[in-house]
């Protein structure tokens, strides 16, 4: 039963870290496309965000 017990242990943690792994990439990927549409956004030419009745709208 001992045995079993640490197989257990060390396939747990295992597990919580490819879990912790995968999180941390799909944050990576999350700033990325934030980066993304931040440089986007600040393109020349790019639609200008107007504050129009306390609500953000885009103007052409």
């Amino acid at each position: 039963p001992e045995d079993a017990v640490e197989e257990f242990v060390e396939r747990q943690e295992l597990s919580w870290r490819r879990q912790r792994a995968s999180e941390e990439e799909a944050e990576a990927v999350r700033l990325e496309a934030a980066k993304a549409r931040r440089a986007e956004a600040e393109a020349p030419g790019a639609l200008a965000p107007r504050v129009r009745h306390g609500r953000i709208g885009y103007a052409a």
